[in-house]
């Protein structure tokens, strides 16, 4: 009886209501109706806002129960300084102080002016203008050499790259430390020119333990830059050989040296280090549940970070773009980890199949990977030319084959990313070729070292 009461009233009350709507003017009508559709679509916006920010969080959530790196701090775990006792980035950072960002592109013309000179001339023709030059600018550069060589008797635990403190102090750190490295390959040319095999095998350690610096955050942009630099101390090694006669330990020393230059996981290492950065550009995005939780508490202020968005609208679009850039990252790095050429492959077919999660992000990943591919192969090949040379030198005849050179020589034959086999080699009684299998994946020349006082423009042609 009650319940039959209740729903009679309810009726009737709903009834008179509408009564009441019925009797208001048309124009009350629609006005009423647009209030109402107003503040279904506010709450529909703040609702599948405070959704986006939920997604995003749950992407934090996914990373740290993968134990991946989700802060500064957990990016340096592998360092190979002791962190105690004196370190090498207080040499390096007094070197590149004196190397101004500015002097980077008359270090880089000199360099490559010098060594196209080297490879072209014999050395009674090499100008006495650009030795003169050259002599006097490594002469005011000693003090800064100097810091360098003791720099790389060193660990290094810490080195500030710049990446937390903004694109400009990055870019010009970079400049300085790219222009640090260029000055020390400079001197190895001069020494190699002079055939000081001794001092200009130290400088080439000098350089190779330099390009540390650029590990302690290896951002896709650092990781640039690094590239560039493993390629230019890789063809020093090779006008090294060509024109030089290293020890054998002096040698064993450079083979140990590339094994830590660039390694065959680079490329999960540069995204995981790019995931760490966007996650700090992005910082106010994330409640403070997780930031509170997951993000370092005592990061400095990146110039760079978005601000927080006036409008839940925008907020919601923002949230869920970067909650789709940490789900597609996710994607590449587990793919990062596949045996060589598991990451080109998959990559490559991602950038013409949308749906296996390619996003924006590729445009930027899959020359990376590329890249990374590339100055990898250079790398193991230069290994394999370094193990080569101990062998002839000891055996006095080339190897027929690269298993004649493992492991004593070279623990086991490199493997070409771009095919996951071993790097090709070929030879004849003076000279011998180490390749890739690279771009087209046909043989592609990409090292050649002839016997020793026999080399030529052509044969220090690298074509990858």
């Amino acid at each position: 009886m009650a319940g039959d009461m209740g729903r009679n009233l309810g009726q009737s009350l709903l009834a008179k209501t509408r009564e009441k709507l019925q009797r208001l003017p048309l124009w009350r009508q629609a006005l009423l109706a647009l209030v109402l559709t107003g503040m279904v679509t506010v709450a529909g916006v703040i609702l599948a806002a405070h959704l986006a920010e939920r997604r995003l969080g749950r992407e934090v959530i996914k990373i740290s129960k993968a134990g991946e790196p989700l802060v500064y701090a957990d990016l340096r775990s592998e360092r190979t300084g002791a962190g105690t006792g004196e370190d090498a980035a207080l040499y390096y950072i007094e070197a590149i102080r004196k190397i101004r960002p500015a002097d980077l592109e008359g270090l880089m013309k000199s360099n490559v002016f010098y060594r196209l000179n080297m490879v072209s001339l014999p050395a009674d023709k090499f100008p006495g203008e650009l030795r003169e030059k050259v002599g006097q600018n490594l002469t005011k550069a000693e003090p800064v050499l100097a810091m360098l060589d003791k720099g790389a008797q060193l660990p290094l635990s810490e080195f500030d790259i710049g990446v937390l403190r903004g694109k400009q102090i990055l870019k010009d750190r970079l400049d300085s430390v790219q222009g640090a490295v260029f000055l020390s390959s400079l001197r190895t040319l001069d020494l190699i020119r002079t055939a000081n095999a001794e001092k200009a095998t130290e400088s080439v350690v000098t350089t190779l333990r330099l390009i540390r610096a650029f590990d302690t955050f290896p951002t896709t942009m650092v990781q640039g830059r690094k590239m560039i630099c493993v390629r230019l101390v890789c063809s020093d090694i090779q006008l090294l050989l060509i024109f030089c006669h290293p020890l054998d330990k002096q040698l064993e020393r450079l083979q140990s040296l590339l094994d830590e230059a660039f390694r065959s996981d680079s490329l999960e290492r540069t995204l995981l280090a790019e995931r760490v950065y966007q996650l700090e550009v992005g910082r106010n995005l994330f409640t403070r549940t997780i930031t509170s939780r997951f993000l370092s508490p005592d990061v400095p202020s990146l110039p760079e970070r978005l601000a927080t968005p006036k409008f839940t609208w925008h907020r919601m679009r923002i949230c869920a773009g970067a909650a789709r850039f940490l789900r597609d990252m996710a994607w590449f790095i587990k793919n990062s980890r596949l045996p060589w050429p598991g990451p080109l492959n998959e990559i490559k077919d991602a950038s013409s199949t949308p749906s296996k999660g390619a996003s924006g992000l590729i445009l930027s990943v899959v020359p990376l990977t590329r890249l990374i591919a590339e100055t990898l192969v250079t790398t193991e090949c230069v290994k394999t030319v370094v193990a080569i040379e101990r062998y002839r030198r000891e055996e006095k005849v080339l190897p027929d084959r690269l298993e004649d050179i493992c492991p004593r020589y070279i623990q086991a034959i490199p493997l070409d990313p771009f095919t996951g086999r071993a790097v090709l080699y070929t030879h004849d009684d003076k000279s011998y070729r180490v390749y890739s299998a690279a771009k087209i994946r046909i043989d592609d020349v990409n090292s050649i070292i002839p016997e020793s006082g026999a080399s030529s423009a052509g044969e220090l042609s690298q074509e990858n």
